[in-house]
């Protein structure tokens, strides 16, 4: 009897994704948000910007990374380096970090005015995919930008990009 209500408890719980209500003229600070809470990411907040960090270096923003802090972070050399960045104003990835840590982070950028309602789910559930061992399929259409760490402090705020 009790397996039996505890199968329907499990058939109770809802898909946290599906229940995303992302209705359009929201920020990218609030599609980050909603997207960490559903796939149960660590929420890093300030008052100019949000990250999350959840699988196995997965991390969503409303901003461009740094790659410094994937390195003081210690998830520079994990095996999946993927960054999701939802944005309401263009920024640039920070590729600048200390010499020993060369190291390649796929990022795929959304600017929110091209979003559409769906787009935050089809993003939760292609990085939820990720998570379980897949490619990221950027069913979302995002920009792909191949970002590897640099050395040289004249590069500080340079993007370079490489071919994966």
């Amino acid at each position: 009897m009790l397996s039996e209500i505890r199968k329907d408890k499990k058939k109770l719980i809802k898909d946290p994704i599906k229940r995303l209500s992302y209705n359009g003229g929201g920020s990218a600070r609030e599609v980050v948000r909603m997207i960490a809470l559903a796939l149960g990411f660590k929420i890093h907040e300030d008052e100019n910007s949000i990250s999350a960090y959840g699988g196995n270096a997965v991390r969503i923003a409303d901003h461009c990374t740094n790659m410094q802090t994937w390195v003081d972070r210690g998830i520079w050399n994990a095996p999946i380096r993927l960054d999701v960045v939802i944005e309401e104003e263009p920024t640039q990835a920070v590729t600048q970090v200390k010499k020993g840590y060369n190291f390649i982070i796929v990022e795929f950028v959304y600017d929110i005015t091209d979003f559409d309602p769906q787009n935050a789910r089809t993003i939760a559930y292609d990085i939820r995919n990720v998570i379980n061992g897949n490619q990221y399929a950027n069913n979302a259409r995002g920009e792909r930008r191949p970002l590897k760490s640099t050395h040289n402090s004249n590069e500080i705020n340079n993007i370079t990009k490489i071919e994966i």
